[in-house]
């Protein structure tokens, strides 16, 4: 082999750095876009929308006894007939 065959054999190193600096201009304009561009609808979302109305009741609990009474008796109840049980 000659010298001048092995001279031939290099590495473009021009072409490896542009391409590097091209993808991290690249990254940079993503960052610069797309991350405020995030953090703009977050907060559009959480801050800006309408505040969500509540109907706020109070619940009481209630008893059969505590129920409204027509009418109130006292004393003892008497049947009428009498029955009585059949053997056969």
């Amino acid at each position: 082999m000659s010298t001048e065959d092995l001279s031939k054999l290099r590495i473009d190193k021009s072409a490896k750095i542009y391409g590097q600096r091209k993808s991290k201009r690249l990254f940079y304009i993503i960052l610069c876009v797309v991350v405020p561009a995030i953090l703009g609808g977050l907060y559009i979302n959480i801050y800006m929308t309408p505040a969500v109305t509540i109907d706020v009741v109070t619940v009481t609990e209630m008893y059969p006894s505590q129920t409204f009474t027509i009418l109130n008796s006292s004393g003892y109840v008497v049947a009428q007939r009498k029955a009585a049980w059949l053997r056969k």
